[in-house]
């Protein structure tokens, strides 16, 4: 069995934890979540059963990899979620945002699950 390609891994369904590439080179995704199985990545599972598939290895996104539109912004990602915000550091202006902040300026800005995963269901 081979690896995914990193498109395959970007294709890859949302609902979808594990994959089988068989011997035709067709994949399968698995979901540990609802133990199902399913052929067509279009739709979610079709069967349910076993598990044995091989995880997919998706990368969380990783903010510091971000390219902000203000390239004087600079970020420090704190460890209960909140986010510090350096916008000028020669003057000292910055911003600190917890973590229910993002999230109300989440909400204000009307995000749906597509837009935070770059996917659509």
């Amino acid at each position: 069995m081979r690896d995914l390609t990193p498109q395959e891994i970007a294709n890859a369904p949302e609902w979808a934890t594990h994959y089988i590439v068989d011997s035709d080179d067709d994949i399968t995704y698995e979901s540990l979540d609802w133990w199902c199985w399913a052929a067509n990545p279009s739709r979610k599972c079709d069967n349910r059963g076993r598990m044995s598939g091989v995880p997919i290895p998706r990368k969380e996104f990783d903010i510091s990899q971000y390219e902000f539109s203000d390239g004087d912004m600079d970020i420090i990602i704190e460890a209960d979620g909140g986010v510090f915000v350096s916008v000028d550091s020669d003057r000292g202006l910055y911003a600190n945002l917890s973590r229910n902040d993002i999230i109300a300026l989440a909400r204000h800005s009307k995000l749906t699950p597509e837009d935070l995963t770059g996917k659509s269901s």
